[in-house]
């Protein structure tokens, strides 16, 4: 068979996968089996979604006893794996004694490393912000056997920004850079601005067309639900721009919003689920609009959740990169885009033929657009140090 057939059969392949999996639905919770709460979305290199939550008990009547986070993947949405519990409290021997207390977590990547942050208590009772690292993004994760100084407060959120440079959320509004090595505070941290004085807890930063979207959770009535501010910095200050999701049913809000193939899809947990409660919590997944001036849409909770994914468009893993060189692939002509990642490395650029209709670089993923042609053609895309 020669490689043009070769490929027609292998994309045929792929259309009845596509419409098989259109058959199914992500409904709401997505994660059942256990309970799961405080979802941190993130898309690494392999071009799956992976979700890094906290883990409250089937019995629970407080917050006290949250511990043993799990992290859950999917290439299409709607089918879950779950990689089991990857830190626990027992773990982390600069924890309080009496364990329990892991809230709300997040994980970054950096160097071939997986950087899982989660609040927790010292000895003294104090909340801080933990460490612990992988080489995998489903984990284990190992403690470093400190927590970084300087921290204070819950619910962490790691934001790496296009040039590499991470950022640090925690705690009241508060945020630092990070030095290289992701463990340690670059410099004091400063009250973030954010054009209100409304925030409670379950901040999440993101980049969407060079702005800013800083978001967080209010859970007192009459404004519980998701908030969010805009700006041209990390640091802000930001233009608060008000709520744009209510109160999940028997829960309160806390989301993390994250881009899917061309989608983007806010993740949250609810509380009404099979004898659940606020403190007994399950994750669900729904899409997110934007208006034609980058404001959030109003989210709509929903019991079907979201369309399965077609999860066939390319990514790059494990690329072993020790200087400037090309990396050719065979572009397919149909409507959909291919969407290369590489989390780490920079693309700088994509020789595409003419044949295409635009190749739009974004950082550290690529997408490129097709037009509607029986026909391949070959591109390659060129990876900086």
């Amino acid at each position: 068979m020669n490689n043009y057939n070769f490929k027609m059969m292998s994309r045929l392949i792929s259309i009845v996968v596509f419409f098989g999996l259109n058959s199914i639905h992500a409904v709401n919770p997505i994660i059942t089996h256990i309970r799961s709460a405080d979802p941190s979305a993130h898309v690494w290199a392999d071009g799956k979604m992976w979700l890094y939550c906290s883990h409250d008990q089937n019995d629970a009547t407080d917050y006290s006893s949250m511990d043993g986070y799990h992290v859950f993947s999917s290439s299409n949405l709607v089918n879950w794996t779950d990689h089991g519990e990857v830190l626990h409290s027992k773990d982390v021997s600069w924890g309080i004694a009496e364990g329990g207390w892991m809230w709300a977590p997040d994980c970054a990547f950096k160097n071939g490393t997986y950087y899982f942050y989660f609040p927790h208590k010292n000895k003294n009772g104090g909340w801080v912000t933990g460490v612990a690292t992988s080489t995998k993004p489903e984990g284990p994760f190992k403690d470093i056997g400190r927590y970084i100084d300087g921290t204070s407060g819950t619910d962490p959120c790691c934001f790496v920004d296009d040039d590499g440079q991470a950022y640090l959320y925690f705690g009241a509004h508060k945020v630092a850079k990070l030095k290289d090595n992701m463990t340690e505070l670059a410099e004091k941290a400063r009250t973030v601005n954010y054009g209100s004085d409304n925030f409670q807890e379950g901040v999440w930063v993101y980049k969407r067309n060079n702005l800013y979207y800083y978001t967080y959770t209010r859970w007192q009535s009459p404004d519980n639900g998701g908030h969010y501010a805009t700006g041209d910095s990390p640091y802000g200050p930001f233009k608060y721009q008000g709520k744009f999701s209510p109160g999940p049913p028997g829960a309160q809000d806390h989301h993390s919003i994250v881009e899917y193939h061309g989608k983007w899809y806010y993740f949250y947990h609810v509380g009404n689920y099979n004898g659940g409660s606020s403190k007994r919590r399950n994750v669900c997944i729904d899409y997110l609009y934007y208006n034609q001036d980058g404001t959030i849409k109003t989210v709509k909770y929903t019991n079907a959740g979201v369309d399965p994914v077609d999860p066939v468009n390319v990514a790059i893993t494990n690329t072993k990169i020790t200087g400037n060189q090309h990396l050719p692939f065979w572009g397919q002509q149909y409507n959909e885009p291919d969407i290369f990642t590489l989390q780490g490395r920079k693309i700088n650029s994509c020789n595409a033929s003419d044949l295409m209709t635009g190749a739009h670089n974004l950082g550290s993923q690529i997408v490129i657009l097709h037009e509607t042609r029986g026909t391949y053609t070959r591109y390659s895309i060129r990876i900086g140090r």
